[in-house]
C-alpha cells in the first residue's frame, strides 16, 4: 500500500504531531544514545520521576552485542538525533557497498506479523504436523506452549522451528535450554546442524573451568546469551539458583518437562527450578511425551508454569481453559499418519520364551513363597521387600543376590532378636542365587543364542544393539560376561547408567560414539536413564529388553530410542518371557500382559498410559507390583487394563483427562477463542517484512564476504571460495569470531560459541556454508560415518549467526556514524532527495509494535519543499536500483543535509499515524483479554478464596481460626499478585508510551544529480 502525504514548508510545524528533528532531549526505545564514548541502542526504559534507567545493547566496538544499564541521573546520556550523522558518498561500482550496507540493515528488522516466515525451510524433512506448534505460538499474545507429542515424533525439531521464528523476530536473543545430562550434546547438535542456532553447552567440564575464572559476584548466566544446561546441574548448586533468580530469558525450553511436575503434593528441586524459570522468561516451551502422571495436580502444575491464571483448582481443569496451551499428537493421529506414511518402518516385536533352569526356578519359588517377620511388620514392609526381590530376580540372579546381601547386612546391624529366622531364610536364598552362573542363567543363554542365531557380528558397523536393564548390577555383570563370551574389548561395549551419570563428558562420549560408524562400540548397555529423548537409531535397529520394565510408559520410552522418525530399517524389539514349573511363580509373571497392551497402543489407542490410568512410570510400576505379588495377578491385571480402556472410550471426548490420555489436543482442534484469540495482524504492508536488495541469503553472504576480503576488513584477507553450482561458500575463521578467553566450553582463540559450537568448526578452521537443504541433510547423515560426528558444512539461512556478523562487518564499508550518499542520474530528478529510513515504535516492554522501512522523497517547488512517503521496494524499482545502476558520482553532501530534517519530520508523522491505527487495533484486543482475565480472577475468588474464607468463618477454635485467617490472607495476596502481574504484562505488551518519540534511523540518502 502506498501511503503518500504532501507537506508545505510554511505549514509543516502545524501538521506534524511531533517535530522529531527539533525535539528536546528524549529517550526512545530503539533510539541510539552515546554513553561513555560508545554508541548504544535503547532496549527498554524504566521511569522513576524525572530520571530513567535505560537498558541498552552496544552497537559498535567492544561493546557491540553487550547489554548494559545506565541511570540518566548518573551517566551522561546523549541522544543521537537521526540527522546527526555524516553523509559519505558511495564511490563503489553500481553502488555495491550501499547495497551490502542496506541488506545488512534490512536483515536486522524484526517482522511483527504472525505468519510463519521460515516454515519448510529448515534442514529437516517438511512434515505438516510439525508446523502446528509454531503457528500456535506466533498467534499467542505470550508464547508459552506444552508440546506433548508421542515418542519419536520430533519435539526437538518442533522446538527448533519455534526458536528460529522467534529469533528472526528479535524475540529470542537470550535462550536457555534445560534438559537431562544424557541429552546435552544431542539437543545442542540438533539445534546447530538443522537450525544454525548455537547453544553454549554448560556441562560438568565447562563448569569446572568457569569456577576458576569467573569472579564471585558475576552471574554465570549473564555471560551466555544462548546456552544449554542439565536440570541436575542446576538443582545441585545453590549459587545457580540465585543466579537464575537474577537472570531474564527471552525463551526457555524445558525438555522432558514431566520430570519438573509437582508430585504427590510436593515440589521437588526440579519442580521449584522449573517454576522459577517460568517466571523469568517471556516465552516458554515444555517438551514431554508424558505430560501427565495420572494426577490432575501434576498436570495442572505444568499448565500453571505456562499460565498461572488458568487453573484455580487443580481438580477442576477444563479443556476449554487450557487447549490453546497444549499440542499433543500420537502416531495414530490422522495428520501424523498422513505426514509420516511410509517414513517410519513398522516395528517388529520378538518374544523369546524359555524354560527357567531348576536352580533359578527354585529361587523364584523361594521368593514367591517367602514370608519374613521383619520385626513384626510382616504386612506392608514385607510386601515392599518382596517386590524389590521380584524386581531384582526378574532382572538377574546376580542383581537379586546383591539385594539379598544388602538386606542381610541391614538386619545384622539392627540386632533384633526376632530377625534370626529372617536371616536363615535369606541366607538360604543367597546360597541358591550364588549357585547360578552364566551357564545356568537361562535368560542370558537365550540372549547369547539369539545374538548367534541372528548372526550378529561385531565387525558390522551398522549392526549395533541396545540392551536395556533397570538394575545396575545386571548391567555390570552383562558387561563382563558379554566381553568374555564375544571377545569384546572396552571400546566395543559401552555402559550408560546412574553410576556413571555424574561424569557428563564420559556419558556423552559413549552416546556420541554409539552413533558414529567409525567408532568400534557395538553394544550399548543402558539403564532407564537412557530411555528418554536419545537418538540411538543411527546405526542401530535392534533393541533388547534384558528385563522388561514394570511400566508401559517405560517400555514405550525405551522402544522409542530406535523406533523413531529417521530410522531407515525395521526396528526389531526383543524381550524374554520365562516359563516356570511352579504355579506361584507363574502367577507372578504378569509382564507379558503389558506387551500385549503396547501393541494395541501402537495400533490406534494412542497413549499406552491409558491402560493403567497413570502417566507416570513409577506409579505404573507400583500398580504392576501389587499384581505381581497377588494370586491370579496376571488375569486381574489384564482385567484392570481392559476396564480402563473401556472407561476412557466412554468418557466425554472433551474431558481433559480423555484428551490428555488419548491425544485429542490435535492440530484440527482450535481454541474456543475465549482466551487465545489471535493477535490482530497489522493491516500495513510495511509491518510484514523488510525490503530486500539481494535475491537470497546466499547471494548476500557471497557478495559481502568477497567485498570484505577485497577491502581487508576484519581481517578477511583471503577471498572466499565460491561454488555457485553446489551452492557452497568457504572461508577461514575471522579473528572477530574467536573467543577472547577460556570462559565456558570454548577456549581462547577457538571459535566463540556465540557463533557456533567449537565441535562444528573443522580442524582446518575453514567455515563452509550452503543453503542447499538436501546437501545439509546429506552431510548430517554422512557425519555418522566420519571421525567427526558434527557435519563440516553449516546450514546457511536467515537465522545463522553469520548474518548478524556480516551485518556488523559491512557497516565498516562506511566511516563510523556515516551513511551512504548516492548520486543518481536520470532515474531521479535533479534536486530531489530520497531519504531511506527505518522507524520503530515500541511497546512499554521495549518490543517493536511497528517496524517500518520507508523512503521520504523531498523536493523543492516554487512555493516551498514538498515531501512524500514511498515504500522502499517501490522506490528501488523506480530508480532501477536493484539492477546494475551505474555510479556517476557527483553527489553534494551539503545540499543533501538540508533535506534531512524535513524528511525525518515527514517520516515521523507517518509513523505517528501508523501508531494511532495500530494502537486502536491493539487496544480493542487488550480490552478483550483483560475482560477474560477478570473472568478468570472471579473464578479464582469463587473457587479458591471463597473456600478458604468459609473455612475461617466456620472455625470455632480461636487459635486455629487465626492460622486459617493467616493462610487466607496469604492466598489472597498470591491471587492478587498473579493477576496484577498478568495485567501489567498485558499493558507492557500492548501499550505504546505516548511520551516517547518513535525511533528513527537514516540509512541512506539518494540525490538526483
Amino acid at each position: 500500500m502506498v501511503d503518500e502525504q504532501h507537506y508545505r514548508n510554511k505549514t509543516a510545524n502545524e501538521q506534524l504531531q511531533l517535530n522529531y528533528s527539533k525535539a528536546s532531549k528524549e529517550y526512545a526505545t530503539g533510539s541510539l544514545v552515546e554513553v561513555r564514548g560508545d554508541v548504544w541502542k535503547v532496549r527498554t526504559i524504566e521511569h522513576d520521576g524525572p530520571e530513567s534507567c535505560l537498558t541498552c545493547i552496544g552497537v559498535e566496538g567492544i561493546s557491540r552485542g553487550r547489554e548494559a544499564k545506565f541511570l540518566t541521573n548518573l551517566d551522561n546520556v546523549t541522544t543521537l538525533r537521526p540527522t546527526e550523522i555524516q553523509l559519505q558518498e558511495d564511490t563503489s561500482a553500481a553502488f555495491s557497498h550501499t547495497k551490502l550496507f542496506l541488506e545488512g540493515a534490512f536483515r536486522t528488522t524484526a517482522p511483527t506479523g504472525s505468519t510463519p516466515l521460515l516454515l519448510s525451510r529448515a534442514a529437516i524433512d517438511d512434515l505438516p504436523f510439525q508446523h502446528e506448534p509454531v503457528k500456535r505460538i506466533l498467534n499467542m499474545p505470550r508464547s508459552r506452549l506444552l508440546i506433548g507429542d508421542d515418542v519419536g515424533l520430533g519435539k526437538t525439531l518442533e522446538a527448533g522451528i519455534v526458536a528460529s521464528e522467534l529469533i528472526l523476530r528479535g524475540r529470542a536473543r537470550r535462550i536457555l535450554v534445560v534438559t537431562t545430562r544424557a541429552m546435552l550434546v544431542q539437543f545442542q547438535k540438533e539445534f546447530w546442524t538443522r537450525f544454525a542456532i548455537p547453544l553454549a553447552r554448560l556441562d560438568s567440564g565447562a563448569i569446572k573451568r568457569m569456577k576458576n575464572q569467573i569472579p564471585a559476584h558475576y552471574n554465570v548466566f549473564d555471560q551466555f546469551e544462548r546456552c544449554i544446561v542439565s536440570i541436575d546441574t542446576l538443582k545441585s548448586r545453590l549459587d545457580y539458583r540465585t543466579a537464575l533468580e537474577n537472570s531474564h530469558w527471552d525463551l526457555v525450553i524445558i525438555d522432558e518437562a514431566h520430570n519438573t511436575a509437582v508430585r504427590d503434593g510436593s515440589a521437588s528441586l526440579r519442580a521449584q527450578l522449573a517454576k522459577l524459570l517460568s517466571r523469568r522468561t517471556d516465552s516458554l516451551l515444555l517438551l514431554t511425551a508424558t505430560p501427565h502422571d495420572g494426577s490432575m495436580e501434576s498436570f495442572a502444575s505444568l499448565i500453571k508454569m505456562l499460565d498461572p491464571t488458568r487453573i484455580p483448582d487443580d481438580g477442576g481443569v477444563k479443556r476449554e481453559d487450557i487447549e490453546d496451551l497444549v499440542v499433543r499428537r500420537f502416531r495414530a493421529t490422522p495428520n501424523v499418519v498422513d505426514s509420516l506414511k511410509d517414513k517410519v518402518p513398522q516395528r517388529k516385536l520378538v518374544e523369546i520364551k524359555f524354560t527357567i533352569c531348576s536352580d533359578e526356578d527354585l529361587a523364584y519359588k523361594m521368593i514367591a513363597d517367602m514370608q519374613l517377620d521383619l520385626d513384626g511388620t510382616i504386612t506392608r514392609a514385607f510386601d515392599l521387600f518382596r517386590t524389590t526381590l521380584a524386581k531384582s530376580i526378574f532382572s538377574s540372579p546376580m542383581a537379586c543376590l546383591e539385594t539379598v546381601k544388602k538386606k542381610i547386612v541391614a538386619i545384622k546391624k539392627d540386632k533384633k532378636k526376632t530377625a534370626q529366622a529372617d536371616l536363615t531364610k535369606l541366607k538360604e536364598l543367597k546360597s541358591k542365587l550364588k549357585s547360578i552362573n552364566a551357564d545356568s542363567f537361562g535368560k542370558y543363554q537365550q540372549l547369547v543364542k539369539h545374538l548367534r542365531d541372528t548372526k550378529w557380528l561385531k565387525h558390522n558397523e551398522r549392526d549395533r544393539i541396545v540392551i536395556f536393564s533397570e538394575r545396575l548390577e545386571t548391567l555390570r555383570w552383562l558387561e563382563v560376561q558379554l566381553k568374555q563370551d564375544f571377545n569384546l574389548n572396552n571400546n566395543e561395549i559401552g555402559r550408560v547408567d546412574g553410576a556413571r551419570a555424574s561424569n557428563d563428558e564420559y556419558m556423552q562420549q559413549v552416546l556420541e560414539n554409539f552413533g558414529q560408524a567409525k567408532e568400534r562400540i557395538r553394544i550399548l548397555l543402558a539403564s532407564d536413564m537412557a530411555s528418554e529423548g536419545l537418538n540411538l537409531h543411527f546405526h542401530c535397529c535392534r533393541l533388547i529388553h534384558f528385563d522388561l520394565p514394570w511400566s508401559l510408559i517405560r517400555f514405550m520410552q525405551r522402544n522409542g530410542r530406535i523406533d523413531r522418525y529417521g530410522q531407515d530399517r525395521q526396528p526389531v524389539i526383543t524381550y524374554f518371557i520365562g516359563v516356570s514349573s511352579h504355579k506361584t511363580v507363574q502367577d507372578m509373571w504378569v509382564l507379558d500382559k503389558l506387551i500385549e497392551k503396547d501393541k494395541l497402543a501402537q495400533e490406534g489407542v494412542g497413549d499406552p498410559a491409558v491402560f493403567l490410568g497413570q502417566g507416570d512410570a513409577d506409579k505404573e510400576e507400583q500398580i504392576v507390583a501389587d499384581y505381581i505379588i497377588k494370586k491370579n495377578g496376571a488375569q486381574e491385571l489384564e482385567n484392570l487394563m481392559n476396564s480402563n480402556v473401556a472407561n476412557s472410550v466412554e468418557n466425554d471426548e472433551l474431558s481433559v483427562w480423555s484428551s490428555v490420555l488419548c491425544g485429542t489436543f490435535q492440530s484440527d482442534k482450535n481454541s474456543n477463542g475465549k482466551e487465545s484469540g489471535s493477535i490482530p495482524t497489522p493491516q500495513h504492508e510495511e509491518f510484514e517484512s523488510a525490503p530486500k536488495v539481494f535475491l537470497d541469503t546466499f547471494d548476500f553472504v557471497k557478495a559481502a564476504l568477497q567485498t570484505l576480503a577485497s577491502k581487508d576488513i576484519d581481517p578477511l584477507l583471503e577471498q572466499p571460495i565460491i561454488d555457485n553450482s553446489a551452492r557452497t561458500i568457504r572461508f577461514a575463521l575471522p579473528n572477530s569470531m574467536r573467543s577472547t578467553d577460556n570462559f565456558g566450553y570454548s577456549s581462547k582463540d577457538n571459535v566463540d560459541d556465540r557463533y557456533m559450537p567449537k565441535e562444528a568448526l573443522p580442524k582446518n578452521q575453514q567455515i563452509t556454508l550452503t543453503d542447499n537443504r538436501e546437501t545439509i541433510r546429506g552431510e548430517i547423515e554422512n557425519a555418522k560415518f566420519k571421525d567427526n560426528p558434527w557435519p563440516e558444512i553449516q546450514y546457511l539461512w536467515d537465522v545463522h549467526p553469520i548474518i548478524g556478523w556480516l551485518g556488523d562487518s559491512v557497516e565498516q564499508l562506511f566511516d563510523r556514524r556515516s551513511v551512504p550518499l548516492l548520486g543518481i542520474k536520470h532515474s531521479l530528478d535533479i534536486g530531489v532527495h530520497a531519504i531511506l529510513m527505518h522507524g520503530v515504535v515500541a511497546n512499554r516492554g521495549g518490543s517493536p509494535i511497528i517496524d517500518c522501512w520507508a523512503v521520504a522523497r523531498v523536493e523543492r517547488k516554487s512555493d516551498g519543499p514538498v515531501s512524500l512517503i514511498q515504500p522502499v521496494s517501490e522506490f528501488f524499482k523506480s530508480i532501477h536500483f536493484l539492477q546494475q545502476l551505474p555510479n556517476r558520482r557527483g553527489a553534494d553532501p551539503d545540499s543533501a543535509r538540508k533535506a534531512l530534517a524535513f524528511g525525518v519530520d515527514t517520516f515521523c508523522n507517518h509513523l505517528s499515524e501508523l501508531r494511532e491505527k495500530r494502537r486502536k487495533e491493539l487496544e480493542c484486543y487488550k480490552k478483550t483479554r483483560i475482560t477474560t482475565l477478570d473472568e478468570f480472577k472471579e473464578r479464582f475468588e469463587q473457587q479458591k478464596l471463597s473456600k478458604s474464607e468459609q473455612a475461617v468463618k466456620s472455625e470455632t477454635n480461636l487459635s486455629a481460626k487465626r492460622r486459617k485467617a493467616k493462610r487466607y490472607e496469604a492466598l489472597k495476596r498470591d491471587v492478587e499478585e498473579i493477576f496484577t502481574s498478568e495485567r501489567d504484562w498485558l499493558h507492557n505488551r500492548f501499550d505504546m508510551p505516548e511520551d516517547e518519540p518513535p525511533s528513527i534511523e537514516i540509512k541512506a540518502v539518494f540525490q538526483g544529480v
